[in-house]
């Protein structure tokens, strides 16, 4: 009885250990600056391989990692059943993703899970939009705007950066991305 009194616990405070555990808060630039691949798609296929998750994506649009037709990420089992680890559908809604570059097992996640992850929109009047699962909240903490979208430019951008949150529209944000990435607006 006594073993399985002690044995419950060490269950329960390790369960609570990565119930608890935190995703590292970062903001646009630290998602584009840790990102291996960004890109615009849709899942087309979800499998099970091994010790896998693979989602495959068809990419509208690639922003960084290359030119591709085709993304494929093969998350680790074990980090898709963390509580907030993001889960694609085939066919879901366009995607907006910030992914690890692949360990050397050929494993990767989205940036700071759910941080990385942009669902894309529609609105009511067809414009695009994009928001993270924070609903895009502290995404422009600490950057320097000025860099990357100066004065009136991107002025959907900044008025989220100043609101603190909210969708951005779509066209926007892709442009603010590709602005960090080459490391801000020439003068």
């Amino acid at each position: 009885m006594k073993r399985c009194i002690i044995t419950g616990i060490i269950i329960c405070a390790l369960c609570s250990q990565a119930h608890g555990a935190a995703v590292r808060e970062l903001n646009l630039e630290g998602l584009c600056r840790t990102a291996g691949t960004i890109f615009w798609g849709r899942c087309t296929s979800v499998e099970t391989q091994d010790e896998a998750l693979v989602y495959t994506f068809a990419a509208h649009r690639m922003l960084k990692g290359g030119s591709a037709d085709t993304v494929t990420l093969r998350m680790h089992k074990a980090a898709s059943m963390y509580a907030r680890a993001p889960r694609f559908i085939a066919g879901q809604e366009e995607v907006l993703l910030f992914l690890y570059p692949e360990s050397s097992l050929g494993y990767s996640s989205p940036v700071g899970f759910g941080q990385g992850v942009f669902n894309v929109m529609t609105a009511s009047g067809g414009e695009k939009t994009v928001a993270n699962e924070r609903g895009n909240s502290r995404l422009f903490k600490g950057m320097d705007m000025e860099k990357f979208c100066p004065g009136s430019t991107l002025p959907g951008i900044r008025q989220c950066s100043l609101r603190g949150t909210g969708a951005l529209r779509h066209q926007e944000f892709m442009e603010l991305i590709r602005q960090i990435i080459a490391g801000g607006v020439k003068p």
